[in-house]
């Protein structure tokens, strides 16, 4: 049987076995037997990778993509938390969300619920006034995130201050609270993404708690999530003055 030169002629295959001086010896395997073995093997190989894919159901073991992904996969999940894995590596780097399906968003959750740096001075960053570089920080990393960010249309999020004789958006004075978005724009009333005032009950300086929220929701999808913010109205007055900040999952639209 004769092949082209350098090739492996059709149907033979090497013996793993040399002859002293004579160089790889072949030997012709059953057509049939040993094809049909070869076959099988990688379908059995393709039907792994086929199941890892069809099995990817939100678990640290088989995380989604994203939650999009998850809910075309399983439209019978209902909303809730799972792991999903943006950059689809290893999935021991899967990241823990919030999946809204009703909303179509898959949401980080910031690290701490509530936020404050008592020694911060008047429009002072937190980030200055702490050595807690992970105060303002989230659940996911920042590489998972920005492959997120490139799987995702618009992005939100809401952030809620809690005061006590501390105003916080004082449209008529000009004088806000500033917020820095990760891409380390300054978010304030006036800036091109301005922030949406849902409430503004900071404005009531009468010795009991109240709270403004604000909501950014743009498709500057570098704008978020919050990762710094000052305060205005606190120290230097006859009044005590305190504040607390409560970050909102930051929810990234498919």
């Amino acid at each position: 049987m004769q092949g082209l030169p350098g090739k492996i002629p059709l149907g033979w295959t090497h013996s793993h076995q040399t002859q002293q001086n004579k160089g790889p010896g072949f030997r012709l395997y059953s057509t049939q037997e040993e094809h049909a073995g070869t076959t099988e093997y990688y379908l059995r190989g393709l039907s792994s990778v086929i199941y890892f894919y069809k099995s990817q159901n939100g678990t640290r073991t088989h995380p989604a993509r994203s939650c999009r992904e998850l809910n075309l996969e399983h439209p019978d999940y209902p909303s809730g938390e799972y792991w999903i894995d943006p950059n689809e590596g290893c999935s021991s780097d899967a990241e823990y969300v919030y999946c809204d399906f009703e909303r179509g968003a898959s949401c980080v959750y910031p690290k701490n619920k509530q936020i404050t740096a008592p020694d911060a001075k008047p429009f002072q960053w937190i980030s200055e006034a702490t050595s807690d570089l992970e105060l303002m920080g989230y659940s996911m990393v920042p590489v998972q995130m920005r492959f997120l960010r490139l799987l995702s249309r618009r992005v939100s999020q809401n952030i809620t201050y809690l005061c006590y004789n501390s105003r916080a958006w004082d449209d008529d004075g000009g004088r806000t609270i500033k917020l820095q978005g990760v891409n380390e724009m300054e978010l304030t009333g006036n800036d091109r993404i301005k922030p949406v005032v849902l409430k503004n009950g900071c404005k009531e300086l009468n010795d009991e708690w109240h709270e403004t929220i604000l909501e950014i929701n743009t498709v500057d999808k570098e704008a978020l999530p919050i990762i710094d913010m000052a305060p205005f109205d606190i120290a230097n007055s006859e009044k005590k003055k305190e504040f607390l900040l409560e970050l909102s999952p930051v929810c990234f639209y498919h």
